[in-house]
């Protein structure tokens, strides 16, 4: 894409904005569509939005005028999502210190870490309405090669049940294979 760095330009460094000793909301955003104004969501926490290394430097400067931090999913060289997703998460901890991460994205981005053997522990919802649609949000999809399955290998072990207000019931389990 147009303003994406080429082969052999250098990979830019992680920011840090002013985060004030907020929790962080860590974005992935690879491809910089994501806008921001300041760096805190109106919940109050810091914004820190994980990149594509070769992003455009104008977006980065637009993040640090906001006071958005970054880190970023790789050096840019050729490598699996797995490999880009292990890379941001490493990022995380060492710019961070962020060692376990709650994963609230929409179903491509579950279904990526999934299939990259990432996710550890699965908490769902399950709140007592009916859609019925076939494009309606799934908790995992798939976007990569129909050759992988990404749940291939998942098992998943019931570690608690709890009936909660309006018939809504938390399901907590654990894979057993992460």
């Amino acid at each position: 894409p147009a303003g994406m760095r080429g082969r052999g330009e250098s990979v830019p460094r992680a920011y840090v904005g002013d985060r004030q000793d907020r929790p962080l909301a860590v974005v992935f955003d690879p491809k910089g569509r994501l806008q921001f104004s300041k760096n805190g969501l109106p919940t109050g926490e810091h914004v820190v939005a994980v990149l594509d290394p070769k992003i455009d430097e104008a977006h980065l400067a637009r993040l640090r005028r906001a006071g958005v931090s970054y880190v970023f999913q790789g050096d840019g060289s050729e490598c699996t999502e797995r490999e880009k997703l292990s890379a941001a998460l490493a990022a995380l901890e060492e710019t961070f210190g962020v060692k376990r991460l709650l994963l609230e994205g929409g179903g491509v981005l579950n279904g990526s870490f999934l299939a990259a053997g990432l996710i550890k522990e699965i908490s769902v919802l399950v709140c007592p309405t009916v859609d019925g649609r076939s494009e309606s949000a799934k908790l995992f999809s798939w976007a990569g090669s129909e050759e992988l399955s990404p749940a291939e290998g998942v098992r998943l072990k019931l570690l608690e049940a709890e009936p909660l207000a309006n018939g809504v019931v938390w399901l907590h389990y654990l894979n057993t294979l992460a």
